[in-house]
């Protein structure tokens, strides 16, 4: 049956090929238009094979011999007028299309330039749009770099108040230790002036013609000795006074430097002419206890302990202590307390207790003689 299609329709086939090439590249939307537009005249492509409207393949099994002849000759009259439609349609098909391309890129063209336009006014949606987002991102930026800056002032701010509260403290107790150290010398220089004084009204009372000079013997230089270079000019330790005499030891001091004074005195007389040349003998002879008691009660007492200063410290008891080390100090008076070495002299030192934070005065004569001992105290 198949084959008897293909021999009774050869012309409908070639003919209606040439408008399904030139329809082929048509979309489906003009394809229905076309369809709709062609009625029943129009036909349906399946498969690649060109059928007229209302042929059921399907329906071909059913006929019978006898029909065959029939159907071959009506299929005849209808491709003739199918032909004839279908050349019209087609040149209609084409004339609509290339309309409606033209129509479409005329719409498209006049709407991008209308955005175009909206483009440049700034009204453009999508462009108001993307505005509106990096407003809000530009907004939160400088929100954020705001905060940064506010939280860094107040950092500086806190540093700047604390780096002045520990300058001022610093100054203050820089100068509070010159205040300190200022008076310690000033006391210093005092004692020694009033030292020196002393000693010139005590040494103005003994007669000078009886003070003689130390002789001195000047050994010649050996032939092979390397000159000597000249010492070094050093600082002269300053002498250490005792100013805390008792009553009965300025008494007796002042006793011997009469009976010096006295036979001194007696010597001189002695020298003048006498009848009796005894007398010389005896009063030397008198003279002679009663210088070396004098001498026995001048001579200064040994120390009990041996303390002295040094390079700005203090040397007690074979140990060295410095300025603000821990030390135990032990007296009749206050008993044993904990202190700390705030300043060393020249004949004294300053401790604070660390109880009450209250200075002390401690002599280099006081602790020789034993009535202050002072020894380390780990911290």
């Amino acid at each position: 049956m198949h084959a008897l299609r293909s021999v009774a329709a050869p012309d409908y086939t070639s003919r209606i090929s040439a408008v399904n090439e030139s329809a082929r590249d048509v979309s489906s939307v003009f394809f229905h238009f076309w369809s709709s537009f062609s009625g029943s005249k129009m036909v349906s492509t399946l498969s690649g094979v060109t059928v007229p409207n209302g042929f059921d393949p399907a329906f071909e099994y059913e006929f019978s011999d006898g029909e065959d002849s029939k159907n071959v000759y009506q299929e005849q009259e209808s491709d003739e007028d199918t032909e004839d439609a279908s050349e019209t349609d087609a040149a209609k098909l084409e004339e609509e299309f290339t309309e409606m391309k033209e129509q479409m890129y005329k719409e498209k063209l006049a709407s991008l330039k209308k955005q175009l336009q909206s483009l440049k006014d700034g009204s453009h949606p999508e462009l108001n749009r993307k505005l509106k987002k990096l407003e809000q991102v530009n907004k939160e930026r400088l929100r954020m770099a705001e905060a940064a800056r506010s939280c860094e002032i107040e950092a500086v701010e806190r540093e700047y108040i604390r780096e002045k509260k520990s300058a001022v403290a610093d100054m203050e107790q820089k100068k509070i230790d010159l205040k300190e150290n200022l008076l310690i010398e000033l006391e210093d220089k005092r004692r020694m002036i009033e030292g020196d004084r002393l000693t010139m009204e005590l040494t103005s009372l003994v007669d000078p013609l009886e003070v003689k000079p130390a002789s001195t013997r000047k050994l010649r230089r050996r032939q092979n000795e390397p000159v000597p270079l000249p010492e070094k000019r050093r600082k002269p330790s300053p002498a250490q006074f005792c100013f805390l005499l008792s009553d009965e030891e300025i008494a007796s001091d002042m006793k011997a430097l009469n009976k010096q004074i006295k036979a001194a005195s007696n010597k001189k007389s002695s020298v003048a002419p006498n009848n009796k040349p005894h007398a010389p003998t005896n009063n030397n002879n008198s003279n002679i206890p009663s210088g070396s008691t004098a001498s026995t009660s001048s001579a200064p007492t040994q120390p009990k302990y041996v303390v002295r200063i040094a390079d700005s410290k203090l040397f007690y008891e074979k140990r060295w202590f410095h300025r603000g080390q821990n030390i135990y100090v032990d007296s009749k008076d206050t008993g044993k307390v904990s202190a700390v070495i705030s300043s060393i002299g020249t004949n004294e030192i300053w401790v604070r207790k660390t109880a009450d934070n209250q200075k002390m005065r401690i002599y280099v004569s006081q602790m020789q003689k034993g009535k202050y001992k002072i020894r380390k105290r780990s911290t």
